[in-house]
Parts: structure tokens; C-alpha cells; sequence
């Protein structure tokens, strides 16, 4: 996975694999969480938090999630129920994965 996307550069292929419209950033670089509410319907997993529906989708293609590098609720301070870019490269394999007919 390349760290040298951005999280913008990578939402935009997400929204665009999942055929919806395009979305931006919020402050402090997060991922709107409308993004993964509708990713969660797409895909068909259970609505929950951020990370929550990034490693339903993910675990659901088959791949190991690493909450750890995948998302912030292993840091001290819980983060804030965010998604890194990691977790967003991950997502956009996993999407590729399980909607492929």
C-alpha cells in the first residue's frame, strides 16, 4: 500500500468504486462518516462506528484487519473513532474484492 496517497486521493476512489457521488474531507482530514454509512449498505454489513464498518467490510473480503494501523481505537486516547489512510487502502482492496461479481 502507498503512503504517498492522500486521504483525499483515496476517498476519491473509494466513492467511485462504490458508484456514488464524490465526497471531501472533513476537518482534520477525516472521512465523512455519510461515506461509510452508505459503503456499509453497498456492501451489505451492519451499521456501527467508523472503524467498526471498515473492518466488517474488510474481514468480509477475506482480509486481516489491524486495528492498530487500520484505525484509532487502539490508541491511548481512542481517537475519536477514526480511519487512517492504511485503513482507507485497505477498505479500497477489500471494496475491489467483494463487489466484484
Amino acid at each position: 500500500m502507498s503512503t504517498d496517497e492522500t486521504k483525499q486521493q483515496v476517498l476519491n476512489q473509494l466513492t467511485s468504486i462504490l458508484g456514488i457521488a464524490p465526497m471531501s474531507l472533513g476537518v482534520g482530514s477525516s472521512i465523512p462518516s455519510e461515506f461509510f454509512r452508505t459503503a456499509a449498505t453497498i456492501v451489505g454489513v451492519r451499521q456501527g462506528s467508523m472503524p467498526e464498518i471498515c473492518e466488517a467490510i474488510v474481514t468480509k473480503a477475506g482480509m486481516p484487519y489491524d486495528r492498530k494501523l487500520f484505525d484509532s481505537r487502539e490508541t491511548e486516547s481512542g481517537g475519536g473513532s477514526t480511519v487512517t489512510l492504511e485503513g482507507m487502502q485497505a477498505l479500497r482492496s477489500a471494496l475491489k474484492i467483494v463487489l466484484t461479481p
